[in-house]
């Protein structure tokens, strides 16, 4: 399940690229590309949040990260 607000669009991205980091097979990398204004950034973010969570339930990230991945203080 995907974040609340996503367009359809965005929701099945966020849904293929949360299955492949479950399954262990994310890429090294994701390329959107399109115009500004789209959600592009959005849909990273919200990815970059469920990659780097510790306990992911339901295809939604539980806000909490890493402690190697915290920012450095």
């Amino acid at each position: 399940m995907s974040p609340d607000g996503f367009a359809p669009w965005q929701q099945r991205l966020y849904e293929q690229a949360a299955a492949a980091v479950d399954a262990g097979r994310l890429g090294h990398a994701l390329l959107l590309c399109g115009p500004a204004g789209l959600g592009k950034r959005a849909v990273i973010e919200a990815l970059a949040q469920y990659v780097l969570c510790e306990a992911r339930a339901g295809g939604r990230a539980c806000g909490r990260r890493r402690r190697a991945c915290a920012p450095r203080s």
